[in-house]
Formats: C-alpha cells, sequence, structure tokens
C-alpha cells in the first residue's frame, strides 16, 4: 500500500504544481495587463496636459498681443488728441495775439481835410469789427474699453 499512496501523493503534487503554475501564469499575464493599462492611461493624461499647456500659450500670447494693440491703439487716440488740443491751444493763442495787436494799435488818424473842395459828406473812420474771439474746447476725457466690452 504504501506504493500505491506513494503514486496517488505525487498524483496530487503534480496536479497542485501544475494548477499553481497555471495560476501564477494567470497572475502574471493579468499583471502585465494590468501595468500596460496603467501605462497608456499615464501616457494619455500627458498627452491632454501637453496639449492643455499649449492651448493655454496660444490663449496668453493671442491675449497679450491683443492687449499690446489695444496699448497701440489707445497710444496713437491720445497722440491724436494732443495734436489736436495742441493745434486749437495754438490757434487760441493766435488768436489772442492777434485780438492784443488790433487792441493795443491805436485807430489810424483820420484822413486830412481838403480845403479847396466844398464839404461833402465826412467819411467816419470807424474801425474795422474784429473777429469773435475763440471758445474755449471743453476737454473730453476717454476711457480705454472695460473687459466686459471687449469682443469675446
Amino acid at each position: 500500500m504504501e506504493e500505491g499512496s506513494r503514486k496517488r501523493k505525487r498524483k496530487w503534487t503534480n496536479f497542485f504544481e501544475r494548477l499553481m503554475k497555471e495560476v501564477i501564469e494567470k497572475q502574471e499575464d493579468l499583471h502585465k495587463r494590468f501595468l500596460e493599462a496603467i501605462e497608456k492611461r499615464e501616457h494619455d493624461r500627458m498627452a491632454r496636459e501637453e496639449a492643455w499647456r499649449e492651448q493655454e500659450m496660444q490663449r496668453i500670447n493671442r491675449e497679450r498681443e491683443i492687449l499690446a494693440q489695444e496699448r497701440s491703439i489707445s497710444a496713437a487716440k491720445d497722440a491724436a488728441i494732443m495734436s489736436f488740443l495742441q493745434k486749437i491751444a495754438e490757434q487760441q493763442n493766435l488768436g489772442q495775439a492777434l485780438n492784443n495787436i488790433n487792441i493795443a494799435q491805436p485807430p489810424p488818424p483820420p484822413p486830412p481835410q481838403q480845403t479847396q473842395q466844398p464839404p461833402q459828406k465826412q467819411r467816419s473812420a470807424t474801425p474795422t469789427p474784429l473777429p469773435p474771439a475763440p471758445t474755449p474746447i471743453s476737454v473730453v476725457q476717454v476711457h480705454p474699453p472695460q473687459p466686459s466690452q471687449l469682443p469675446q
């Protein structure tokens, strides 16, 4: 009987060894597939993050370009307004200077009367009317557009 029990024991040992080997192979295969899935997900996540970073950089660059354009436009408007105000100020200064010159000059002397001719209607020397003084211009402040007013 000892020999029969040894055979049986060896059969069971072989059976369990084979069974354990299959279980270990399946477990290793599942573990390998699990690691591959994790690596794939990690790779996809990194690709998404890189695409997001790229989009953010493009968005930031676009915003910077828009801000630069807005500043340029604002500077051009400011320069145009300053030029306009300078022209107006120069015209007012010129007009005031002309008015001061006209006021400072005495009226022209009356023409000498001729004694030989009979007196006719004497023309009165009326000074030429002065042009009206330029009216002051009120300054309008121009504010840059608020972010809520910008087109999206």
